[in-house]
């Protein structure tokens, strides 16, 4: 869901009136999180005890995350755009998680 949306988040966070600064953290944070939280996903793996547990919630989260990314817009002018940077970072890693789940699922 999220390689969908992904090239218009940045043009959502400019209708937000975000910054240069703030658009250029919007599109670089998730994938460092992302590539950072790769480290961890296979202690998870083993803490949950099965790739399918972790799919099916990072699934269920990326899907979670949408619904008050779509309600930022009725939020104070103060801070929406860090919330949109936050919740898109989190979306995004969601999606690299099941991602790299699913290719360790046909290597194995």
């Amino acid at each position: 869901m999220v390689r969908l949306t992904q090239d218009y988040v940045p043009a959502f966070a400019l209708a937000l009136r975000a910054t240069v600064g703030q658009v250029a953290l919007l599109s670089s944070i998730p994938n460092l999180v992302s590539a950072i939280a790769q480290l961890g996903t296979a202690q998870l793996v083993h803490t949950l005890g099965s790739r399918k547990r972790l799919v099916l919630i990072v699934v269920f989260l990326q899907a979670v995350l949408w619904m008050p990314i779509l309600l930022i817009p009725h939020f104070t002018l103060d801070y929406r755009v860090w919330c949109l940077i936050i919740l898109f970072t989190l979306s995004m890693l969601c999606s690299n998680l099941q991602t790299q789940l699913e290719v360790a699922g046909y290597l194995n």
